[in-house]
């Protein structure tokens, strides 16, 4: 149903621990550059230094990256490119997934993170539900961040995750792969 997945989406909450956000990105690429290999799509991740503890939750970001390079690789033809950039300006951390696809108009643009729209431009049948973008942009206010796209037609989309550059303030034992060290 629906308005039950809609529902689902309005209530959903992060619980947000102190985790390397460069490693995270760098893990997601990995784990997905042989899908790129075989659709003939390179991909490239880069970032301004090995590693940025942030306050995060590293399954919903890993969901959000994973969407995000999933549109890439499906609107990105053989001998395109997808880039995965992670920079750090200031008070924030921001993620940028450009791919060398077919791009959107602005009409396309401006509805993209709409629930329950498809965002094609091609006369064919949706390719899913519509929610992956709404989602992703839940994912990116729940951190205190946002996500936008740019894009052009024939030129490439990209977006960018903007995350607060900041720890949690929190103090909690379930903190993954942080010891104490004196």
């Amino acid at each position: 149903n629906l308005t039950d997945a809609g529902k689902l989406f309005d209530r959903q909450r992060f619980t947000l621990y102190d985790d390397d956000i460069v490693g995270l990105c760098r893990r997601v690429c990995e784990e997905v550059e042989f899908l790129f290999s075989l659709c003939g799509v390179h991909l490239d991740f880069t970032a301004d230094r090995d590693s940025r503890i942030i306050a995060l939750d590293a399954e919903a970001i890993r969901k959000l990256l994973l969407n995000l390079l999933s549109n890439a690789l499906k609107f990105t033809p053989k001998g395109g490119s997808v880039r995965v950039r992670v920079k750090t300006e200031g008070r924030f951390v921001k993620i940028t997934v450009a791919d060398t696809g077919k791009g959107m108009d602005s009409d396309t643009l401006t509805h993209l993170f709409d629930r329950f729209m498809d965002g094609g431009q091609d006369p064919m049948p949706p390719r899913g539900l519509g929610l992956g973008l709404p989602i992703c942009q839940r994912i990116a206010q729940g951190h205190g961040g946002m996500l936008v796209a740019e894009s052009a037609v024939g030129k490439g989309t990209a977006f960018t995750l903007s995350l607060p550059n900041a720890r949690s303030t929190d103090l909690s034992l379930s903190d993954r792969r942080f010891d104490y060290a004196g």
